[in-house]
């Protein structure tokens, strides 16, 4: 009889220690920083669902499939507490890491929009548009000369028309968080912005975009102009980029960072397209 109950003791003992284990909450580090333009914070928990909260914002909800769960947080200028809750389990806090912006939001849309309504006009469209700059730098000459006056009118029309033209192609005012900046047939640019400043960009190319002239020419003069607006060297890195995915092998998922004018480019590969994450 004795040693039944010290059977039944230690079956009990075991028995608890695995629901110890199973009701907590683990995660695959305690600190995570930006991979693409988020961080992913990946662990295992009882139940159906997670709760999470980012410093002392309001809760959220994870998924828990098969015990895993996955939470992205978008960096910020700040280090970032994420408390893990569950009904299940202790708290669990992991450690969200600052990262480097790209620059200011605005100055970064001036310059990213500017290329994208230059590269719609026509090589005599944009000496036009020169003359009229410098038409600007001496207007005293250009008050004694119509004609001159006439030709800044033009340019400024032509100008005006080109905007409208590529509304759809130009990034719109500032928006905190993580959002889609321009959706088009031929690519997706998703950007995050925190305390006016741009974080990351994720560039979405569809596979059809690279096998269609007209579409492949679209992503290249948003890639040129994403990244000339970053500080790098547009073509430099289109290059670079041209290179890497021509010697891509069959099975490589991703490639080998390109770095230009410290502005980092990771580039992975999926069923559907391509995904360009651009950081500093």
């Amino acid at each position: 009889m004795k040693k039944r109950l010290i059977t039944i003791a230690t079956v009990l003992g075991f028995g608890g220690l695995l629901a110890g284990c199973q009701s907590q909450i683990t995660t695959t580090a305690k600190t995570y920083q930006q991979t693409g333009i988020v961080a992913t914070i990946k662990g295992h928990a009882a139940g159906k669902t997670i709760r999470y909260r980012i410093g002392n914002g309001k809760p959220h909800t994870a998924s828990v499939r098969n015990h895993s769960f996955v939470v992205t947080v978008a960096p910020t200028l700040h280090e970032q507490t994420v408390t893990l809750l569950s009904s299940h389990a202790p708290r669990h806090q992991v450690t969200v890491k600052t990262a480097t912006p790209l620059g200011s939001y605005s100055q970064f849309a001036q310059r990213y929009n500017q290329i994208i309504t230059m590269a719609h006009l026509s090589p005599k469209q944009q000496r036009q548009l020169q003359a009229a700059t410098a038409i600007k730098k001496n207007p005293q000459a250009a008050q004694s000369n119509p004609q001159l006056l006439q030709q800044a009118q033009q340019a400024q029309n032509i100008l005006a028309q080109a905007r409208q033209k590529t509304r759809a192609y130009q990034l719109p005012a500032y928006r905190q968080g993580v959002h889609p900046l321009v959706r088009t047939k031929a690519y997706t640019l998703r950007g995050n912005m925190q305390d006016n400043q741009l974080m990351g960009v994720t560039m979405i190319i569809p596979l059809h975009s690279l096998k269609d002239k007209q579409a492949a020419r679209q992503f290249g003069t948003a890639f040129m102009a994403l990244s000339q607006a970053c500080g790098a060297n547009g073509k430099q890195v289109l290059r670079a980029f041209k290179r890497a995915t021509n010697h891509q092998k069959t099975q490589q998922t991703t490639l080998k960072t390109i770095t230009n004018h410290g502005v980092h480019y990771q580039v992975a590969f999926s069923p559907n397209g391509l995904y360009v994450y651009v950081t500093k």
